[in-house]
């Protein structure tokens, strides 16, 4: 009985966490946030030359950081292509506004992460900077 009880328990455990986690999913989604992120994502992928440029710019900024990663120095063509891009993107009002509303929504969930982070004990050094 000892060890199916505690094997019970850390289930129960388990499933309260992931209840936990599906409240705090709706929370965000329900979330002022979210909502205009949401709102603003669509309004600028509504356009697929928007959209192209967005997704377009995003990736390449995902690949200097890979590179920043590795310990690698990003490309300076790639460096160059993404500040002209940031450039352009900026003269556009959904966009430039879909950037804001996006870097505040990813700042809620690194503060999530954070508190999760500092309640495991992991990750800490990651958010101190």
């Amino acid at each position: 009985m000892g060890t199916n009880g505690g094997k019970k328990e850390s289930k129960s455990r388990v499933e309260n966490i992931l209840a936990k986690a599906r409240e705090l999913a709706a929370l965000i989604k329900e979330s002022e946030e979210c909502r205009a992120f949401q709102k603003a994502r669509d309004e600028v992928f509504a356009d697929g030359a928007a959209k192209k440029m967005v997704l377009d710019y995003q990736k390449m900024q995902l690949a200097a950081q890979a590179a920043m990663m590795t310990g690698a120095e990003p490309d300076a063509a790639l460096l160059d292509k993404i500040k002209k891009v940031g450039e352009v993107l900026a003269f556009n009002p959904q966009v430039a506004e879909y950037f804001a509303l996006e870097y505040k929504f990813h700042t809620l969930v690194s503060a999530l992460y954070k508190i999760i982070g500092d309640a495991a004990g992991v990750g800490q050094d990651l958010f101190e900077q």
